[in-house]
């Protein structure tokens, strides 16, 4: 039986959508075998950033693997088609890929401030309120946000309360979304955030629930399955233990 998940439809659409303009690119034609390379890396990507953000391998059925497959999508057609605006108009995909991990662009200096691709990965599973995606963003950024902030607003007085307040903000609480939806990968992570984090100090809200308990709040997402075996293994993701074996 042939089967797959939502995301594979919904992956494909974001990649014909810019057929066009990819057909003109280096190794993307015949468009069929061009967009399993594209599902083929994307899938990839997850499997190793996914599981350094949560600690365990991501599940194809699970709305955070979506996520992530889009945001990561975006992020490269992103530079790609800055890339090849420069070049004159065509660029090898891949080639801006292996710079993107490298945190390199096409823009300035090309400096980015760090791997888009990975960070990409990393805001969504916040906003996924994933506990070990948390503690690794807090490991990454925590320090230098409140060094950040102590020097933007020396006012604040609780400077661990303030960082709780900051997650909320970002990770979002019930149905309000996160700050992070708005990171795009245009630039790592740090320059992206060290501006909200200076806004923030600077215009504190009003106290709202540690991230810790926004976590404890909200039940794990349902999972759902779709069509097409062929492009779910490109995608290089797994579905829950026994999907496969029950041909559901």
């Amino acid at each position: 039986m042939r089967f797959s998940f939502d995301l594979v439809r919904a992956m494909c659409e974001l990649l014909d959508a810019a057929s066009q303009w990819l057909t003109s690119q280096p190794g993307m034609r015949p468009w069929a075998r061009g967009r399993q390379r594209l599902l083929a890396q994307v899938g990839r990507w997850i499997a190793r950033y996914g599981t350094a953000a949560c600690g365990r391998r991501l599940h194809t059925a699970e709305p955070l693997y979506a996520a992530c497959a889009a945001r990561l999508w975006r992020c490269w057609e992103y530079h790609w088609r800055q890339a090849a605006e420069l070049a004159g108009g065509r660029v090898d995909g891949f080639q801006v890929a292996a710079r993107l991990e490298q945190g390199l662009g096409f823009c300035g200096k090309g400096q980015l401030g760090g791997n888009p691709l990975q960070d990409v990965v990393l805001a969504a599973a916040v906003l996924q309120r994933e506990p070990v995606a948390i503690e690794r963003f807090s490991e990454r950024f925590r320090d230098r946000a409140l060094a950040l902030a102590r020097k933007a607003n020396p006012r604040i007085s609780d400077l661990e309360d303030w960082w709780s307040q900051l997650m909320v903000h970002l990770a979002g609480v019930g149905c309000v979304a996160g700050k992070l939806a708005k990171y795009g990968g245009r630039c790592g992570l740090w320059n992206w955030l060290a501006r909200v984090v200076i806004n923030f100090s600077r215009d504190r809200p009003k106290p709202l629930p540690s991230h810790s308990a926004v976590l404890e709040s909200i039940p794990a997402p349902p999972t759902s399955l779709a069509e097409d075996r062929d492009c779910l293994e490109l995608l290089g993701g797994t579905g829950p233990p026994g999907d496969r074996a029950a041909g559901r």
